[in-house]
């Protein structure tokens, strides 16, 4: 998402022609859609692990930027459904990692270093996502797709390049080990059951 995430307000301010006003009020929508969701996804990631949260949520999760290849001046009310879903699934995405990483961390001396080394990696490339999305915004400048009558604009690949990004986690996820037992299907029984 740190590929797409950046050009979000880009786009709103320059291709849709919204108001600061307007893009505070969507922002605040993410806002409050990611409280509840760290409400809602903290129990069940407690209570059953991350995993299962993850692989639940990481086909979602990629989707938000998907949702912004179809936003235009028609259909500028994608965004706060792009924005809802974006909080509430990312909220879940952002707590469901950390005990998958307490789960694979060392025992012992090691430990501090491993987290260091996480932290300072998933920084990185979270700084380094929206340096390539600018790279594709220049490469892809002259660019123009027509799609079901619609053109998609050049910033509008990055975001479907950014919803393709976002398989790679879902395809890597079950090689990662855990502690958890739970399919996402018994998670979603469990949760639909008030458990």
């Amino acid at each position: 998402l740190g590929l797409a995430a950046p050009f979000f307000s880009v786009f709103m301010l320059q291709h849709l022609n919204l108001s600061y006003t307007t893009i505070s009020l969507f922002t605040a929508v993410n806002m409050i859609a990611s409280i509840v969701g760290y409400r809602v996804w903290a129990g069940p990631i407690d209570r059953f692990g991350g995993k299962p949260v993850l692989q639940l949520l990481l086909g979602p999760y990629a989707a938000v930027p998907l949702l912004w290849v179809f936003i235009g001046p028609d259909t500028y009310w994608l965004i706060p459904v792009a924005f809802t879903v974006g909080g509430f699934v990312g909220a879940g995405v952002g707590i469901g990692i950390t005990p998958l990483m307490f789960d694979l961390l060392p025992q012992g001396s090691k430990k501090p270093l491993y987290l260091a080394v996480w932290s300072a990696t998933v920084s990185l490339i979270y700084g380094l996502g929206p340096l390539l999305g600018s790279f594709l915004s220049r490469i892809l400048a002259d660019v123009h797709i027509e799609v079901l009558a619609t053109t998609v604009k050049p910033i509008q690949i990055i975001f479907f390049c950014s919803a393709v990004a976002g398989i790679v986690p879902m395809l890597l996820l079950p090689a990662v080990r855990d502690n958890s037992v739970i399919t996402p299907c018994s998670l979603l029984r469990q949760m639909s059951t008030g458990n």
